[in-house]
């Protein structure tokens, strides 16, 4: 099947196709997180530029203080696309909402404004 996959596209048509996919892959596992998972106040500890960009929009690794209703707080890393002009809501300090998965807890979305 992937001789057949090779023979009908050249290597980086191949190459692009598994790169969509598990971009596909990971934003359904975010979709699912923010349906289904526990809500929480996060506070920004640090965000930083990553070498990613998704068009013109830089790819930011936020990292975060997660603090649960039930459970000891916790450290978490997201990857998220952020517009200059709203770098702002990522400064240290501020507070966001997230989702994360209770299982976890290196499974975390940030909540996007105004769905809170």
């Amino acid at each position: 099947m992937i001789a057949l996959l090779l023979l009908l596209f050249s290597p980086a048509m191949f190459i692009v196709a598994i790169v969509f996919t598990t971009m596909a892959v990971k934003a359904r596992g975010r979709r699912h997180l923010l349906l289904f998972g526990q809500p929480a106040p996060g506070t920004v500890q640090h965000m930083t530029t990553t070498t990613g960009r998704v068009g013109m929009m830089p790819v930011m690794k936020i990292t975060l203080q997660v603090t649960p209703a039930q459970g000891a707080p916790f450290t978490a890393t997201v990857k998220q696309v952020v517009s200059p002009a709203n770098a702002y809501l990522f400064e240290p300090g501020r507070q966001v909402l997230v989702r994360y998965d209770p299982g976890n807890h290196a499974r975390v979305a940030l909540v996007p404004a105004g769905n809170a």
